[in-house]
């Protein structure tokens, strides 16, 4: 377990973040966070979002800037969080439920979520964080911005389908 390098202003509750108001509303939140060169090493780990409380994943789409300028080697995966949502100072873990060392950010390539775990995250009754890891580090790291849109909805907690 390791710090977090970066927190999101949707993380530190400065930025809204949408939920649905009863079972089976779907909604949309973009998420974001700006990072450095400095800030893309083996196993950094970006606080980028928030899942709400009694909600779960109905898809998800990773839209990163290129961030390895080099020969691409950079891979990131993406999951929920353990701890409180904002929190840099405490050691947390980053889970792989969503995207598992994915590349889309040898080369700006949007890629949907397509593991079966994105979609059976189940709901709890607080918020989660949802967070950005770099799995494999970039050969020439290269500033930019990482993007992550999620459908998510109400679901009737803890019932899963």
């Amino acid at each position: 377990m390791t710090a977090v390098t970066a927190v999101s202003d949707f993380s530190k509750g400065t930025l809204p973040i949408v939920t649905g108001d009863c079972a089976g509303d779907e909604v949309v939140q973009d998420y974001y966070i700006d990072v450095t060169t400095g800030q893309l090493t083996l196993n950094a780990m970006f606080d980028i979002g928030v899942l709400p409380a009694g909600h779960t994943i109905s898809d998800a789409i990773l839209i990163p800037d290129d961030l390895d300028s080099g020969s691409p080697a950079i891979t990131l995966s993406v999951g929920i969080m353990d701890g409180t949502p904002g929190d840099a100072t405490s050691d947390r873990t980053v889970g792989a439920e969503i995207f598992s060392a994915s590349t889309a950010a040898q080369g700006a390539t949007p890629t949907r979520a397509s593991l079966k775990t994105a979609f059976i995250i189940l709901p709890t009754d607080s918020h989660r964080s949802i967070g950005v890891k770099v799995a494999a580090a970039p050969t020439t790291a290269a500033a930019g911005r990482i993007r992550l849109r999620v459908w998510m909805h109400q679901s009737a907690y803890p019932q899963q389908f």
